[in-house]
């Protein structure tokens, strides 16, 4: 991906994504801004461009992609399919009924895994 496109979709990524306001975080931080991953996640175009962007960046020999719930899931599933890797879901918990499974989708255990997550924290300026 060439530098003029990267900041073209980092635009696109911070229009779509970035709320202004005041809003505190789960440990007592507070922001003047947020990046909102539901609202990248919530935009089919920018997801796929997203995920096709990303799709540079995982190694080659990696063999499975895991998203952390639940804002990791949806780019997960978007790298997925732009990687053809298989995915896998990861709870902060193992379920409490059901499976009771932690992990679900792609087996993980003995494989290289690259793991997805939501957290961005510094990069919106609102």
């Amino acid at each position: 991906m060439t530098v003029a496109a990267t900041s073209i979709l980092a635009s696109r990524i911070a229009d779509t994504a970035c709320a202004a306001g005041r809003f505190t975080l789960a440990d007592g931080q507070v922001l003047d801004g947020y990046f909102d991953e539901y609202r990248l996640a919530a935009d089919p175009q920018l997801l796929h461009d997203v995920a096709d962007a990303m799709a540079a960046l995982i190694p080659q020999d990696a063999e499975v992609l895991a998203g952390i719930e639940l804002g990791g899931v949806p780019l997960t599933v978007a790298l997925s399919a732009a990687t053809g890797l298989p995915a896998a879901f990861l709870r902060r918990l193992p379920k409490g009924y059901g499976s009771r499974r932690q992990i679900e989708g792609a087996r993980v255990e003995g494989r290289r895994v690259v793991l997805v997550d939501d957290v961005v924290r510094s990069w919106c300026s609102c």
